[in-house]
């Protein structure tokens, strides 16, 4: 299922983006979560099985491309 996902969102991703499955994702030296599929700038990727994220998004996450996403990530229970 993953696969299919990751597979869609390639298809559909502009190129200032990539598509990466099972890949450790480096949020601090503490931090460093593998997520099922993540998409990020293409800068974020460090090498085949890395990820840098430089933009850590804490209360709000709000993007313009490829469709207008606005999530407030302090309304979220955990």
């Amino acid at each position: 299922m993953t696969g299919l996902l990751a597979a869609g969102l390639r298809s559909t991703a502009p190129p200032a983006l990539r598509v990466r499955r099972q890949m450790t994702v480096v949020i601090d030296e503490h931090n460093a979560p593998e997520p099922d599929v993540t998409v990020v700038r293409a800068a974020a990727v460090r090498g085949a099985d890395q990820l840098h994220l430089v933009d850590t998004f804490r209360e709000r996450v709000t993007l313009g491309a490829p469709s207008a996403l606005d999530i407030d990530l302090t309304a979220i229970r955990w």
